[in-house]
């Protein structure tokens, strides 16, 4: 059976890069995200690399347009044997202080949208005894800091999910990973720079010490070229010189 990778959050960072890294392995990718000009760009770049390579526009945290989004990748593409479920956002304030407005967007990107994603295909996945669910959560999956109750919250809920997940799918063939990178070099990443200070050339520096986006896409495909006896549950990917 021909691989079928969906990725979610493909416009850039993390998901761009596992897109192109997945395509370029000879996965047939499809490209999910709000920004269709980017996921056109990213889309033209791995056709010109001989990539086969989908786009749909989507904003992941409506549920009707993930049912949408089924609908039609089911008669466009075909149902994914990789999902990958990459979408995310985060935002540093102390809860105390925080608007709900702040914190609401975390709760549905980090944690319905991907919830909506699986709904939508793990029963028709079952049934076809086949297929890789990889969550892209943080190492706030398993860590914590003052400031990001909402942000760690919504990773850590990852890591209930997805074991019961595992429970309910154990001997169906279907898989779940979760892959907790640390700091990395993405649009967030320059976000946060510039909100403690740090100007232009010193975000450009500090973002060559961390994780690239590169990093991350290589450990998804270690994960999802596994042999099917076995597979990768958890794994943690951290720069050199960083704890968190």
């Amino acid at each position: 059976m021909a691989e079928i990778a969906l990725v979610t959050g493909a416009s850039s960072g993390i998901g761009a890069a596992i897109a192109t890294l997945l395509a370029a392995k000879g996965v047939r990718v499809v490209l999910v995200a709000r920004r269709e000009n980017l996921l056109e760009e990213l889309s033209a770049k791995i056709k010109a690399a001989g990539g086969n390579v989908h786009i749909r526009k989507a904003d992941v945290t409506d549920k009707e347009q993930v049912i949408a989004l089924g609908a039609w990748m089911r008669k466009e593409v075909g149902l994914p044997t990789i999902l990958v479920n990459n979408a995310g956002t985060g935002h540093k304030e102390e809860f105390s202080t925080a608007a709900t407005e702040a914190w609401e967007p975390i709760i549905d990107l980090n944690i319905k949208a991907g919830l909506y994603v699986i709904s939508e295909f793990l029963a028709d996945m079952k049934a076809a005894g086949k297929g890789h669910i990889v969550n892209i959560t943080s190492t706030f999956e398993r860590e914590w800091m003052a400031g990001m109750a909402v942000y760690c919250g919504s990773k850590h809920f990852w890591t209930g999910a997805s074991e019961c997940l595992r429970l309910e799918l154990a001997g169906s063939g279907l898989k779940v990973t979760n892959v907790m990178p640390g700091v990395t070099n993405t649009d967030m990443f320059s976000g946060a720079a510039a909100a403690l200070g740090l100007g232009p050339e010193q975000a450009v520096e500090m973002g060559k010490t961390v994780l690239q986006a590169e990093d991350i896409a290589l450990l998804v495909w270690e994960t999802v070229c596994k042999p099917e006896r076995c597979y990768v549950k958890d794994v943690f990917m951290q720069a050199t010189h960083m704890t968190v």
